[in-house]
């Protein structure tokens, strides 16, 4: 069995690897991250001859690809070049270029005869710019934390008046750090207002450290994009149960773009499997609770009612 890569101009890129060069290496590791995310919440089953990986990041990067019978290599998928739509915009006529396959002819496709244009949304988007400006913020977000690391673990200068009061600082600096709760030392080396120098060191650190937040935030936008893409998650606070309401309010926002993304591949898959295809898209993930935002409460109390 002979294996195709398609595309618009081989070889086939996909849409990650266009920022291979431009973007940080943080950045680039996070895009490859969020599209994995991505691809994990639809199921695929394709004609045997497909390759997974090249028709995930084409259709869910891109948005939108053709798929065509071509006498010569059977079922194939690639860009399409649309020539004639109808009065929707439906694409009718399209044509599409398959990678390493300089020699051959465009395969001419026909809606409904021998294949289709699928597309992921309605305005024919894909997830490439929205998955990039995630990844972008999520790498500002680790350079946020390396750079509060090395400027909490350098080491503070203090004055003394002499090497045995320096020892003494050392000595009780030590201590505190050990997690002592008395330090004692000399009252000579306090300050004006009663004070030792090294507790208001110990509360510098403390107070320069924000790494947690940082990490926080960060898991509130990694948590944002998988709700936006159809996974569910919970709140950051910590308890003990969620209320049935609040699962279901989630479940909502998880399954609307799952919903509108198998929505717009509907037609157009129906028409191909009709063909032969054998094309299927689908979530991983139930959603069957979606917009039942009532608490168990509720529902116990109508049970009653009834």
């Amino acid at each position: 069995m002979e294996y195709f890569t398609p595309s618009g101009k081989p070889p086939y890129t996909p849409p990650i690897f266009d920022f291979a060069g431009r973007m940080a290496p943080r950045a680039f590791l996070w895009k490859k991250l969020l599209y994995d995310l991505l691809f994990s919440v639809y199921e695929i089953t394709m004609p045997e001859n497909w390759l997974l990986s090249p028709f995930r990041y084409m259709l869910f990067g891109y948005g939108s690809l053709g798929v065509a019978w071509s006498n010569a290599y059977g079922w194939v998928y690639g860009p399409a070049g649309v020539s004639k739509t109808d009065w929707q915009y439906t694409p009718i006529l399209f044509e599409l270029t398959l990678a390493n396959m300089e020699n051959a002819e465009p395969i001419k496709g026909i809606r409904g005869i021998n294949g289709a244009v699928i597309h992921i949304k309605d305005d024919w988007s894909g997830y490439d710019l929205m998955i990039d400006q995630y990844a972008k913020l999520l790498a500002d977000l680790d350079k946020g934390i390396d750079t509060n690391v090395k400027q909490v673990k350098y080491g503070k200068i203090i004055g003394t008046d002499d090497k045995k009061d320096a020892a003494t600082f050392e000595q009780a600096l030590i201590k505190a750090e050990d997690g002592d709760p008395v330090v004692y030392v000399n009252k000579r080396l306090l300050d004006a207002d009663g004070r030792l120098t090294i507790s208001n060191l110990l509360g510098d650190i403390a107070r320069d450290y924000i790494g947690d937040k940082i990490m926080e935030t960060r898991l509130m936008i990694l948590k944002d994009y998988l709700t936006r893409i159809g996974v569910r998650t919970v709140g950051l606070e910590k308890r003990e149960h969620l209320l049935n309401q609040e699962i279901a309010e989630n479940n909502d926002e998880t399954s609307a773009e799952p919903y509108c993304v198998i929505t717009s591949l509907a037609p157009e898959l129906k028409l191909l499997n009709a063909m032969g295809c054998n094309l299927s898209i689908k979530p991983r993930y139930d959603y069957s609770g979606a917009g039942q935002n009532e608490t168990k409460e509720g529902a116990e109390d109508g049970k009653q009612n009834a």
